[in-house]
């Protein structure tokens, strides 16, 4: 059993009001800069299917690997302030 059950259902979205969190225009920047980027790479690689395989794979993984490392600081971040809100609550 996932020890974070709850936290990664709010974390993904399928509970709570994640519909409110709005990025910001930096965010959607960014990301119109590496779809991109992205795009002008793989127009370099057309001739090559290996590479584009082997492309598609190491972005498989670094995307899996940076979702992880922000689900963790997402249940750190958690964390600390439920510990915030109990230390809060104590003084009451």
């Amino acid at each position: 059993m996932d020890k974070y059950q709850t936290i990664r259902k709010l974390f993904n979205g399928q509970i709570g009001l994640s519909d409110t969190v709005k990025c910001s225009d930096t965010y959607f920047q960014l990301m119109r800069q590496s779809d991109e980027l992205e795009r002008k790479f793989v127009k370099q690689l057309e001739n090559n299917p290996e590479l584009i395989e082997l492309f598609d794979n190491v972005y498989e993984a670094q995307s899996k690997e940076y979702a992880e490392s922000v689900f963790c600081h997402y249940a750190e971040g958690f964390r600390i302030g439920l510990m915030l809100g109990i230390e809060a609550a104590k003084s009451f």
